[in-house]
């Protein structure tokens, strides 16, 4: 689901005081941030191991049951920096800007 962009005056400071639903959020927000970046290490060092267990094997079996495998897939990839140096006419052609937004909680 695409995010509409949100208008923003840059420089510029709203005071939301001691508003519950906004300390909440932000709990929250800061909460689930922290939650993921934990869940992606985790996940990160589980992959280890379960790549090592699987050798050269594409399945892994549990009371021989498939319980999970490797999966292989290709993409084509561009290298950005050699199209925008050889063919900078090609790469103005092709290039579009992208912008996103997003909330970062100040630390």
């Amino acid at each position: 689901m695409s995010k509409t962009i949100t208008p923003t005056e840059f420089g510029t400071s709203v005071e939301v005081g001691f508003d519950k639903e906004t300390r909440q959020a932000l709990a929250e927000f800061v909460d689930a941030s922290n939650a993921e970046k934990s869940a992606k290490e985790r996940k990160a060092n589980a992959e280890v191991i379960l790549r090592a267990k699987l050798g050269l094997a594409e399945f892994a079996t549990i009371g021989g049951v498939q319980a999970f495998k490797i999966a292989h897939r290709n993409r084509t990839d561009i290298k950005r920096d050699v199209l925008k140096d050889s063919f900078p006419e090609v790469f103005a052609e092709v290039s579009y800007d992208n912008p996103y937004d997003f909330i970062s909680a100040v630390k």
